[in-house]
This record gives C-alpha cells, sequence and structure tokens, in this order.
C-alpha cells in the first residue's frame, strides 16, 4: 500500500511529497510555495511574465494531478485486477448491462472476488488525463493597453 508518493516540480526541482492523510493540505503547500517565490504582485509583472507564472501553476497542477491519482489509485483499497471481455446491452423492462470478467487464480483474487459475489461493487477505469482541463485559460494583463482603453480610463 502506498500511502506517499513524490512529485518534482520541473521549474524548481523541488520536490513535494503528498501523503494521503494530508492530501488536500499538500497540494494547498506546494503551490503556495511557488506563490511565495513571486517577488511582485501580478499586475506590476509583464504580460510575458504572467503568461510564465501561469504556465508554471499550470504544469505544477498537472504533476500534482498525476502524483494524486497515483496516490489514490496506489492506495489500499481491495482491488482485483481483471480482464473485461463479453459485454451484453440488454434493454426492455429488465433493461441491463451484462458483463464477464477474468482474472488470474491466486489466493488475493479468489478471496477477494469470491467474497463479494452478488454484491454491488465498483469498477474504476482511472486516467489522472480525464482531470486535466481547466474552465478557461489565463488571463494576463497586456503590457500596453490599448489606446481606446486608455480614452476611457481618463
Amino acid at each position: 500500500m502506498t500511502k506517499t508518493t513524490e512529485v518534482i516540480d520541473e521549474d524548481t526541482g523541488k520536490i513535494t511529497e503528498l501523503h494521503i492523510e494530508t492530501l488536500a493540505g499538500d497540494l494547498r503547500d506546494a503551490m503556495l510555495m511557488r506563490i511565495r517565490a513571486i517577488n511582485m504582485p501580478w499586475s506590476m509583472m509583464t504580460q510575458e511574465k504572467q503568461s510564465d507564472l501561469a504556465n508554471g501553476l499550470d504544469l505544477a497542477a498537472r504533476d500534482l494531478v498525476r502524483g494524486a491519482v497515483r496516490l489514490l489509485t496506489d492506495f489500499d483499497f481491495p482491488r482485483a485486477v481483471v480482464t473485461l471481455g463479453d459485454v451484453k446491452i440488454i434493454g426492455g423492462d429488465k433493461a441491463r448491462i451484462e458483463g464477464k470478467i477474468t482474472a488470474p487464480n491466486i489466493f488475493d483474487y479468489r478471496e477477494l472476488l469470491g467474497e463479494h459475489v452478488g454484491d454491488t461493487v465498483m469498477i474504476l477505469m482511472v486516467d489522472s488525463e480525464a482531470f486535466m482541463a481547466a474552465r478557461a485559460p489565463v488571463k494576463t494583463d497586456p503590457d500596453q493597453p490599448e489606446l481606446g482603453d486608455m480614452a476611457k480610463a481618463s
């Protein structure tokens, strides 16, 4: 059972250790480490510096998500690695999906699967890429506002 994983910040080389019990705080601390290293407010940065910071945070967030997914999938949840085959989709009054699974014949799998015949279980297919989207791109401030914007401000 893995309770920790390491994430390496590509920009700084700093290693962040993520723990399953303190995952939210570890993610927060990794972001704070980057934010504390900023020497000036956002509004004082050039557009290029803002873009660099945003890109660095984006890369760090992606690394942290990968580490968090790795940590959660390595956690000691009861599991059996199976192969899904022969899926039937049945409609009508008794609509359902039936599937056949196969797994290696080892003690741990026999015990786990044997104890749960007829139980409701959950099958997860986890890929950290599923969590990499953003609501919108980071909006940076142009170094030189348009002339029309300056006229409105005066």
